[in-house]
């Protein structure tokens, strides 16, 4: 989904549903992961902390694409520079973490993939891969 920049977890709309959605779900520790090699020397490209230390983490990295997953790896979240959540879990998780029915989600996201298909080729395949009749 198309996401609005999130500068700051706690208190950002959706970062701050995001971690209440995990919390929730009883995850008081969350798995935490950089999506791009930052080197062998960089003790924080994944660590597992507990909920009230996510922020810190996240806004050290959050110049690059993250991954903020329940430590089973049931539920994620991954959060984009370029202002996408893509979310994986179970329905209720995927619907509390974009804070709308998964039909209207996808409904959206369909039509922003029809908008954008001249700037992006790449999101009506996506879209009719992943929203169309489910």
């Amino acid at each position: 989904m198309p996401a609005e920049e999130i500068s700051d977890l706690s208190s950002d709309t959706v970062g701050r549903r995001i971690l209440q959605t995990f919390e929730a779900e009883g995850q008081t520790k969350l798995l935490c992961l950089t999506t791009r090699d930052l080197g062998a020397d960089d003790r924080e490209q994944a660590v597992i902390a507990p909920v009230s230390e996510i922020e810190r983490w996240w806004k050290e990295h959050s110049f690059i694409d993250t991954v903020i997953a329940s430590p089973d790896l049931d539920s994620a979240v991954l959060l984009t520079v370029d202002e996408f959540l893509l979310v994986g879990g179970d329905r209720s998780f995927v619907e509390a973490v974009l804070g709308k029915p998964l039909d209207a989600a996808r409904a959206e996201f369909t039509e922003y993939a029809e908008d954008m298909a001249n700037a992006s080729r790449h999101l009506p395949g996506i879209a009719q891969k992943w929203c169309a009749d489910h």
